[in-house]
């Protein structure tokens, strides 16, 4: 089944220029085990833009009606594709109840949209498989070869079954497929300010990659640091903040602190220089693009995270210190970044101390 998503032109500015920047939205369909994507052209989005252009609606609320547009679309799609049998009806009801049971009492920044990632969860199960009734060998071998070409979605596909099956006491999780270790994302201090520094980027936007890089906070964490956060040595990470500009826990729900060196609290002390409008701004900015472009190869926001962790294992922190900065298990570092220490930069590091002693 195909996804739609809206993306904004000319993100990499700052200042929204009518006129020069414009939504459009892309579907997205898995075709033969190939991803395409394409252009969606309809009159109501054609409408949107002009207003939006013409000055007449503001950014955020083109953004909310596009959001709108975006899920009819999904909605429209959903229906085309759709098992119509009792047993899919059953996995769907079993869906609502779980939403109404669960759900229906959160704060939740975009209902519909977990309403959807259950909907594409339930929908590789066809008409003939059903999480009420059917064994757990059937269930998982429906779910293999409905994900066999798609490995990037079974997480969170088998993550939303498992959830449901255990909301039914169905007393069995699915597993996902053994994936091949992929070696995470990384750039190292010397190439990433050395591409900074050459490159023509807003000054606003080159200090917020160099938070991620020199903090390892989440892009959503950035936002609700407070000056009081700073502490010597390290931060502390307690809270994010939406889209919405509601702040949150953040993604595990716990406190941490977080190594920082000398460096990082003159960025931060940068960070908490800027008006809050130009962070709000900054907020919109799509950083994908931007690090992509900058490095000359696929980057994400998300992988400045992996490369602080390369930085401080590269420093000889020790990797249950890396974990606690990070907030995740001594077990994921070790999956991760174990094979990321250089024995030649420990060596270098650890011989540049003594010589200090």
């Amino acid at each position: 089944m195909a996804t739609f998503y809206m993306k904004l032109t000319n993100t990499e500015r700052l200042d929204f220029q009518p006129g020069k920047n414009t939504f459009i939205v892309l579907r997205k369909e898995m075709i033969n085990g190939k991803r395409k994507t394409k252009k969606v052209e309809i009159p109501e989005l054609k409408k949107i833009n002009e207003l939006l252009n013409s000055g007449f609606l503001p950014l955020h609320e083109a953004k909310k009606q596009i959001k709108v547009l975006v899920n009819q679309l999904q909605e429209t799609e959903r229906e085309k594709n759709k098992p119509s049998s009792t047993v899919f009806l059953g996995n769907k009801k079993l869906v609502e109840k779980y939403l109404d049971t669960e759900y229906s009492h959160r704060d939740l920044i975009d209902p519909q949209s977990i309403k959807n990632d259950f909907y594409r969860a339930i929908n590789i199960l066809g008409n003939n498989i059903s999480l009420l009734t059917s064994s757990q060998t059937e269930i998982q071998k429906q779910v293999n070869k409905e994900l066999k070409a798609q490995r990037n979605k079974q997480r969170r596909t088998v993550n939303r079954l498992n959830t449901l099956l255990k909301f039914a006491n169905r007393g069995f999780k699915l597993q996902r497929f053994k994936e091949e270790f992929v070696e995470p994302n990384h750039v190292s201090e010397k190439e990433l300010i050395d591409s900074l520094d050459k490159s023509d980027i807003n000054d606003s936007i080159k200090l917020i990659i160099k938070l991620g890089f020199y903090t390892g906070c989440r892009f959503a964490e950035i936002f609700a640091l407070k000056e009081t956060d700073i502490w010597e040595g390290f931060i502390q990470i307690t809270y994010q903040k939406d889209r919405l500009g509601k702040i949150r826990q953040t993604k595990t729900r716990k406190k941490r602190k977080a190594i920082i060196s000398k460096v990082a609290k003159r960025v931060l002390g940068e960070w908490f220089s800027l008006p809050i409008e130009v962070k709000n701004k900054l907020y919109e900015v799509r950083y994908g693009a931007i690090l992509t472009n900058l490095l000359g190869r696929r980057f994400v926001f998300h992988d400045l995270r992996h490369s602080y962790a390369r930085h401080l294992c590269n420093n000889d922190i020790s990797l249950k210190h890396v974990a606690d900065s990070l907030g995740n298990s001594i077990l994921v570092c070790e999956k991760y970044y174990a094979g990321w220490i250089s024995e030649d930069e420990v060596l270098t590091n650890v011989a540049a101390r003594l010589d200090k002693v």
